[in-house]
C-alpha cells in the first residue's frame, strides 16, 4: 500500500494550496488599487486654479495629489470598516447624491398644471397695492391741524423711520406702523393730508402715489420655477424602478 508521501499528484495539490495562499496574502486587493489617470490630475489642478486664479505649479501638483491619496485611503478604509453606516449624516449626503443622480429633466408642464401651481403660490408671483406717502409725527399729545406743502418737513418731532416712504405694501407699512395703522394707512384718499394714530401716537399722512394690486397670470417666470421645483426632486418613475429590486418587509 503506497502512503500518501508518495503520490506526487498530492504534493502538487498542497504546493499550489500554498502558494495561491501567500499569494492572496500579499497581492493587493481590488480595493487597494487607486488609478490616478492624466484627466484627474488634470481636474485636481483645475479645481485648484479655481479656488486661487493661478495654475498650480508641480510641487503644488504634487502636494494636491498626496493629499487626495490621503483622503481616498482614509475612505476606503472608513468604508471596509463600515464606518458608513449608522452615521445619519453620511447617510443624509449620500441620500442627496443618489437624489441628484436619479432626476431627470421634467417633461413641459400643461396649462392646468401651470395654472394649479400659480394658484398655490399667490403670494410669490401677485403684486400687492403699495403707497408713497409722507407724514408728520406729532407724539403722543401732538395737534392734527394739516401742514402747508411748503413746510411740512420742518414740523412734527423726529422719526426713526423717516418722513417719507416709496412704494410701499402693507406688510411693509406695518412693520414701520404696525398691522392696525397699516391696514388704514390703504384706506386713505390721496393728495390730501388724513389724521391717524399709531403704536407710536399721533400722525399726519400725505398719500403721494397709489399703485393698484396686480393679479399675476401664468408666465416664462412661473413656468421657470415650475420647471425647478420638478428638478429639485426625485423623478417618482426612478424611485419606483429602485424599488422593484428591494424586497421590503413591513410589521
Amino acid at each position: 500500500m503506497r502512503r500518501w508521501r508518495d503520490e506526487p499528484l498530492l504534493h502538487f495539490a498542497v504546493l499550489g494550496l500554498a502558494i495561491f495562499g501567500l499569494y492572496k496574502l500579499v497581492a493587493p486587493r481590488p480595493r487597494d488599487r487607486i488609478v490616478l489617470t492624466p484627466a484627474f490630475i488634470d481636474g485636481l489642478q483645475k479645481e485648484a486654479r479655481a479656488r486661487t486664479g493661478r495654475t498650480p505649479s508641480d510641487a503644488e501638483t504634487e502636494t494636491l495629489v498626496e493629499h487626495f491619496l490621503d483622503e481616498e485611503i482614509l475612505y476606503r478604509e472608513a468604508l471596509t470598516l463600515g464606518l458608513d453606516r449608522g452615521d445619519v449624516i453620511v447617510r443624509r449626503r449620500l441620500v442627496q447624491k443618489m437624489e441628484i443622480l436619479s432626476r431627470r429633466e421634467p417633461a413641459e408642464p400643461s396649462a392646468a398644471e401651470l395654472a394649479q401651481f400659480l394658484a398655490q403660490h399667490r403670494d410669490r408671483y401677485d403684486v400687492p397695492a403699495r403707497l408713497s406717502l409722507r407724514h408728520v409725527f406729532l407724539g403722543a399729545q401732538g395737534s392734527a391741524v394739516p401742514p402747508r406743502d411748503d413746510d411740512w418737513e420742518k414740523l412734527g418731532l423726529p422719526f426713526l423711520a423717516g418722513r417719507r416712504f416709496t412704494q410701499k405694501s402693507e406688510p411693509e407699512l406695518a412693520g414701520i406702523f404696525g398691522s392696525s395703522t397699516a391696514h388704514d394707512l390703504m384706506a386713505l384718499p390721496e393728495k390730501q393730508w388724513s389724521p391717524l394714530r399709531s403704536r407710536y401716537g399721533a400722525h399726519l399722512f400725505y398719500v403721494e402715489e397709489r399703485t393698484p394690486a396686480r393679479a399675476a397670470t401664468v408666465d416664462a417666470r412661473v413656468r421657470n420655477d415650475w420647471l425647478e421645483e420638478r428638478r429639485s426632486h426625485p423623478d417618482p418613475q426612478a424611485l419606483a424602478s429602485l424599488r422593484a429590486h428591494y424586497s421590503i418587509e413591513r410589521p
